[in-house]
């Protein structure tokens, strides 16, 4: 009989078994750490196939659906490990979250408190302020963010959370929220010296640093600045802190010399990246918003650093070098509210590109209703107390009157019911009110025929929502406030468009204003399909204008660092 010689082990071919749903959710875990959520989230429902009441995962794939923006699902998975887990201090934390991106701001608090009975945390502190914020009750935020500091003195979002929202607050100076950007400066720490400049150079290297390179107002102001730049003497790098892509985002990246993902990398991987991209100029777009990498520029990672667009106020920090800004708003008088040596562009510091719509302006509501209806379209955060109470005089002395407001925060109904009783108890009938939720394009744009005149809030006026309003014809009616950049933009721009006229200098002025448009119909709907042409002239939206003036001021910045252009023609 011939021998029959076994196949060794390690020859076999047996298929190897199925992995269990421990190691699912390790993998799970893992992709979610590199920011493969496509992944993750497969992961995650298979291990959930396997084993449905494992909290945990629950919790994390609640975490990969938000960061997919699948909200609705987000919040039906946190639920579900809340289901199973009351006391998960991350459930809760991922819930709140969830529910404030999706518009529910008063249930993500509730969602937080729960996180924070559980145990304290800085950082759900830091978030419940930011819930708190987006439902327009500043003080409260201010206290979390308070409170996040005094857990963690070192939590830099916690501090960037707070120095944001103090524009918000009525109760602060503009004097007020300085001193504590200084503070925060000088809680960061020394910056390294700074680096040495490799001069003369053929071409300038610019890097621009940001979370908003998408939809979002950093990246609409942005996008015009890229597409109307020369070849020549400089080279445009974006650093891409974004949570996620959109068509804008592929636009940018497209006028782009060279575009990085930083979202996932270590602040000193950033650096080392800045470094190989020999960049001259690094560029902050953030300040203190949402994404900001503050404390990666406060390690000095290029010789020139300089803070524009995305803030519109001091970062505090000393290794930001430069704001760039214009003497319309920032003048000599507010300069020691800077850290940062300020540069100056000529006319707007600003370059608005046209808004993507297709509508044209529409005549005013009120020749074909019996009242006029004013509208609101801010994040509610703005309005403040002191603004609510000019409003409710606003809507008592003007009778019929309606007042649209419109913002994604308005998806929440609890909100929405604050609001109608604050004015009820005021004397104004509920249904004098309307709220409406975000939406886009042209639906967006649409809303605007439904309303006479736009009220801007104080202190923190409007910008982007500013710009969209004028160019659907809507006079804006602003108040000088504060001080500072941020304070004054939206006087600033009706100033460039020619009617200085709307922006009221006290509150009883305000109300004079509003009372003057709304007397003469027909002059508003004169100006309502006059505002887009002034718009189109004017010069925050001249591209060519507006890139040759902010390329002196780059070369000029380089120059106060040593850092020289070669002239010579390129070979």
């Amino acid at each position: 009989m011939r021998e029959v010689t076994p196949i060794p082990p390690e020859a076999a071919t047996l298929p190897p078994p199925p992995p269990t749903a421990g190691q699912l959710a390790s993998q799970g875990e893992q992709c979610f750490a590199r920011r493969d959520y496509v992944g993750a989230a497969s992961a995650f429902r298979d291990a959930l196939r396997l084993q449905p009441d494992n909290a945990a995962v629950w919790s994390n794939f609640a975490a990969v659906l938000y960061e997919q923006h699948q909200l609705d699902d987000s919040i039906l998975a946190a639920r579900e490990a809340l289901r199973l887990a009351p006391g998960m201090l991350e459930a809760w934390n991922n819930l709140g979250t969830t529910l404030n991106q999706a518009g529910r701001p008063m249930e993500a608090v509730d969602a937080y408190q729960a996180a924070l009975t559980i145990k304290p945390s800085s950082d759900v502190w830091s978030n419940q302020g930011s819930a708190y914020k987006a439902a327009g009750r500043i003080e409260d935020a201010l206290t979390c963010y308070g409170n996040a500091l005094a857990l963690d003195p070192t939590n830099w979002r916690a501090w960037s959370n707070m120095l944001l929202v103090l524009h918000y607050s009525e109760k602060h100076s503009i004097a007020e929220i300085a001193a504590a950007h200084r503070q925060f400066g000088d809680a960061a720490g020394t910056p390294p010296a700074k680096l040495p400049a490799k001069t003369p150079k053929k071409r300038l290297r610019i890097g621009l640093v940001s979370a908003d390179f998408y939809n979002h107002p950093v990246g609409r102001l942005l996008l015009p600045v890229l597409q109307a730049k020369q070849g020549g003497r400089f080279e445009w790098f974006g650093y891409l802190n974004n949570p996620f892509r959109d068509s804008v985002t592929e636009q940018i990246c497209q006028a782009l010399d060279g575009a990085r993902l930083i979202a996932s990398a270590s602040d000193q991987a950033f650096a080392q990246q800045v470094a190989i991209d020999d960049i001259d100029i690094l560029i902050d777009l953030s300040g203190h918003t949402r994404g900001n990498r503050l404390r990666a520029f406060n390690q000095r990672m290029a010789p020139v650093q300089a803070t524009w667009l995305g803030y519109a106020f001091t970062t505090g920090l000393p290794a930001m070098d430069f704001i760039i800004a214009d003497p319309g708003v920032l003048p000599l008088t507010d300069v020691e509210l800077y850290t940062e040596t300020p540069v100056y562009l000529p006319h707007f510091y600003l370059l608005a590109g046209q808004p993507k719509t297709t509508l044209k302006p529409s005549p005013p509501p009120m020749l074909r209703q019996a009242y006029p209806t004013f509208g609101s379209f801010n994040n509610p955060a703005k309005i403040s107390a002191q603004v609510l109470a000019l409003w409710v005089r606003l809507l008592r002395e003007t009778p019929n009157s309606r007042l649209l407001f419109k913002s994604k925060a308005y998806a929440d109904a609890t909100l929405c019911q604050k609001m109608r009783t604050l004015f009820a108890n005021d004397g104004v009938a509920s249904e004098r009110l309307s709220f409406e939720s975000e939406s886009w394009g042209d639906s967006y744009f649409e809303s605007y025929s439904r309303i006479d005149i736009a009220l801007d809030p104080f202190p923190f006026p409007g910008l982007m929502t500013s710009l969209d309003t004028l160019w659907m014809g809507v006079p804006v009616v602003t108040l000088q406030a504060r001080g500072g950049i941020l304070g004054r933009h939206a006087a600033r721009l009706l100033e460039l468009i020619g009617h200085p006229e709307w922006v009221a200098h006290s509150e009883d002025d305000y109300l004079r204003v509003v009372g003057k448009l709304l007397a003469d119909p027909q002059q508003l709907a004169t100006w309502r399909s006059s505002l887009r042409t002034k718009m189109s002239h004017a010069a925050f939206m001249d591209g060519q204008r507006f890139v040759s003036d902010f390329e002196a001021v780059l070369v000029a910045m380089a120059a106060t660092k040593g850092i020289t252009l070669d002239d010579a023609p390129t070979p």
